[in-house]
């Protein structure tokens, strides 16, 4: 995506609380819209129009303006998207737009590290988007503030006031604070002081981080030279994750370092509803990940096969050959693992917003505890989860190859029954168990999905004659129940071993975790060759719910 850069005419163009002006943009782009921030913008928008909540207020107006965005998108269009999609979802958010909408649209906020040696100055800055060639009709406030773990302010600059959309830069001094986590939080605040846009950076500040990194890249480097990778799978696993995770925390001490709640635009994030799930992860957790990888390198550079040692939870990645990226993704081997036998796999797809963590950490048991890795545990399978790479991908393209490579990476490198590899996802994940599995017969045992369908247009003659359970949340605020039971039905046609259930009392949230004990029951039964259709008709999409 190219930089986009020209004038709109001004007639008529300015933004204002008048369903006519929503449409029309003025101003220079000066920098590209963020491709993850405009898809979660989309997915936000579709999710309340879906909303069968009783009483939720129809949004006619907005009718022409989604239309526009979409016709944006497909034709490449981000820019004019973002800006569309911010002031439907400003519409739904019952926040009229105006000028407020273009300032907070343009501003994006980013901090200059992740990583930080304590008493650094930390850099932070504002940067337009787009810009509107006329001085704002009212003047903004810009408030930065370092937050510690407790939320207590720590350090807090002046309020910047902004007359005109433009870079503003803003420095943070930590002389003094002990080492831990902290947060940047950036305000827009409009001229009668209401907080227009906000957004949080994460950032931690270690005496010792930078140096432990330094030498896990060093030790990568060596790993490389010595020609490690090339003894086994399981060694070309281990070298590239000691390899990924240099790599990724090196760039988190020379940048705002990855993951979705640290990019997002503070509109996106100030527009998000927070009553919908969060299955966004941290990609930085060097209490969890710097310790395996040294441990990992360590072992290596001694000759030894780390991962023939290890089970529970892992952070794993691999060089994929679409690109020669480092792609990660989770793996949790059971307790009684034992590579003396075959084990079943399952393969998990996250959700829109979601990551390789997402399953292991955002889907809980009562307890409070990992539903997957006990479910896992007490059944014994072995569960992969990839990243999809990034969390609004929607398994197309590279997406779709890396669950492929994912699950071949693992059968290559752990003791797995290639005849017992399960795939099951959902929301986006459920439109990805479809997609991926289309035209892959033999790969997959079984199939669940969960809430959700694919992004694009399957060619179901090719999909494989594998059981398929297919499970919906009678309350779904995202996936509507109708949409789901037409869908059911096109299903049904297509796959021989097909059973719809409906969970009557569950939304998006809770079907993700009440499905997965089903979806272990299933796929045990298919294992066991005893699992059969119930043969039970499917709801009429607009019939009362079950």
């Amino acid at each position: 995506m190219g930089l986009a850069l020209f004038w709109v005419p001004l007639l008529h163009a300015q933004l204002s609380e008048k369903p006519e002006t929503w449409t029309k943009v003025e101003g220079q782009y000066v920098t590209d819209a963020d491709r993850e921030s405009v898809l979660f913008l989309m997915a936000q928008i579709q999710a309340a129009q879906a909303d069968p909540a009783p009483g939720r207020k129809p949004h006619p107006e907005v009718g022409e303006a989604v239309q526009m965005a979409y016709q944006s998108l497909s034709v490449g269009n981000w820019n004019a998207a973002a800006r569309l999609f911010a002031r439907v979802l400003a519409v739904y958010r019952d926040q009229p737009p105006g000028e407020w909408l273009e300032v907070a649209s343009s501003l994006q906020f980013d901090v200059d590290r992740r990583i930080a040696a304590p008493g650094v100055t930390l850099h932070a800055r504002l940067e337009p988007r787009f810009v509107l060639g006329r001085p704002l009709k009212t003047p903004y406030r810009a408030q930065v503030m370092l937050l510690d773990a407790q939320g207590k302010v720590v350090v807090e600059r002046p309020a910047e006031i902004l007359q005109r959309l433009e870079p503003v830069d803003f420095s943070l001094r930590t002389s003094g604070l002990p080492e831990g986590s902290y947060r940047v939080r950036y305000q827009l605040l409009d001229s009668e002081g209401k907080v227009r846009a906000w957004a949080t950076r994460e950032v931690l500040l270690s005496p010792s981080m930078e140096k432990r990194i330094r030498a896990l890249v060093e030790q990568g480097r060596k790993l490389a030279a010595a020609g490690v990778a090339l003894k086994s799978p399981a060694q070309a696993l281990a070298v590239q994750t000691v390899q990924f995770m240099g790599d990724l925390y090196a760039r988190a001490l020379e940048g705002p370092g990855p993951g979705l709640s640290n990019h997002l635009t503070p509109l996106a994030l100030t527009l998000a509803d927070p009553k919908l799930p969060n299955y966004a992860t941290d990609p930085i957790n060097p209490e969890r990940d710097l310790p395996m990888a040294e441990w990992m390198a360590s072992e290596l550079l001694s000759g030894h096969s780390p991962l023939a040692a290890k089970k529970g939870d892992l952070r794993l990645a691999y060089l994929s050959a679409v690109d020669q990226s480092m792609q990660s993704f989770r793996l949790f081997l059971p307790p009684g693992y034992d590579a003396s036998k075959k084990w079943p796999l399952l393969v998990l797809l996250h959700d829109a917003g979601g990551d390789e963590g997402s399953y292991f950490e955002r889907y809980l048991a009562k307890d409070g505890g990992s539903q997957v890795m006990t479910l896992a545990a007490e059944r014994g399978y072995v569960v992969a989860a990839p990243s999809g790479r990034g969390p609004m991908e929607y398994y197309t393209n590279a997406s779709r190859k890396d669950v492929l490579d994912v699950a071949e990476r693992v059968q290559e490198s752990f003791s797995i029954d290639s005849k017992q590899v399960f795939l099951a996802g959902q929301g986006s994940g459920a439109g990805g168990v479809m997609s991926v599995s289309m035209g892959e017969p033999g790969r997959f045992a079984g199939l669940m999905a969960v809430g959700g369908q694919p992004l694009e247009v399957l060619d179901f003659s090719k999909a494989p004659d594998v059981p398929f359970l297919f499970v919906q949340g009678g309350a779904d605020e995202i996936f509507s129940t109708a949409t789901a039971r037409r869908l059911a039905f096109v299903l049904q046609r297509r796959y021989k071993q097909f059973e719809y259930v409906e969970d009557a009392s569950s939304n998006h949230a809770a079907v993700g975790v009440t499905s997965l004990a089903m979806g272990f029951d299933f796929f045990d039964a298919v294992r066991a060759g005893k699992w059969k259709p119930s043969g039970k008709p499917l709801p009429l999409p607009n019939s009362p719910r079950n």
